[in-house]
């Protein structure tokens, strides 16, 4: 009896502890009249070997942060104004990719984040209603353990903000962008990407031993111009030379 009763204790913590932890659900919405939604989720990251990716991402609105931080099993949703507008994912402050949504008035948009093994990437991409709305409803809300009828993040400006529909949202300010002027963001983000990996590729190496070569290289894992995932892509190149 003693242990049935220790056992039973045992799965009531166990199961306190575990609704505790939970995020609050996936919930579906529609958007806000003049505006568009945009839903960004993270799918479970890839295992290989005895690593597993468990990355954050920072999401950039027209090249401006969103201070929440989004990860694996996790979703935000956005009401955004039907423009031009440049949705970026960055890892860890350096990886960073782009899609360019051209917003329509009532649309619902799904973008998807996804690990790879290439290198320590990852994918981020817009996908069909159909196979988002599957994966999507397995996710949480990204920063909350608990449900919040506020979950919406909203991009208002001026008079709309009255809207007796909306009282309560969050909010947050998007600055207004042209084609052109997101076109000119991407190609300065692609131009200093490929000057970074350029330096990443051939580093000054102060000798010609591979130990000095290595060493280096590990320096610039530890100031964070290399990923963990780069500086062994480098160490291997080093030690098969």
């Amino acid at each position: 009896m003693k242990n049935i009763l220790l056992t039973f204790s045992f799965v009531l913590v166990t199961l306190v502890f575990s609704a505790c932890g939970n995020k609050a659900p996936f919930e579906a919405h529609k958007p806000l009249p003049k505006a568009a939604l945009v839903y960004i989720y993270v799918v479970d990251g890839m295992s290989y070997g005895e690593e597993s990716t468990h990355s954050e991402y920072n999401i950039r609105i027209n090249d401006k942060r969103y201070l929440e931080r989004i990860e694996s099993n996790e979703y935000m949703v956005f009401n955004l104004k039907p423009n031009p507008t440049l949705m970026s994912a960055v890892e860890g402050q350096i990886l960073e990719e782009h899609i360019k949504l051209n917003l329509k008035e009532g649309s619902i948009n799904y973008l998807r984040i996804t690990d790879t093994t290439d290198g320590g990437k990852f994918l981020f991409e817009q996908v069909s209603p159909s196979i988002a709305k599957e994966e999507i409803a397995k996710t949480g809300l990204a920063g909350s353990n608990m449900e919040d009828p506020d979950n919406i993040i909203t991009e208002l400006i001026g008079e709309e903000s009255k809207d007796d529909s909306i009282v309560g949202a969050k909010t947050v300010s998007v600055p207004q962008m042209s084609e052109a002027d997101i076109d000119a963001i991407i190609e300065r983000k692609l131009a200093e990407r490929t000057s970074a990996t350029a330096t990443k590729s051939v580093p000054q190496r102060a000798s010609a031993s591979k130990l000095d070569e290595i060493k280096e290289a590990y320096e610039m894992k530890k100031s964070g111009v290399l990923s963990d995932a780069e500086f062994k892509t480098i160490k291997a190149e080093i030690l098969a030379k």
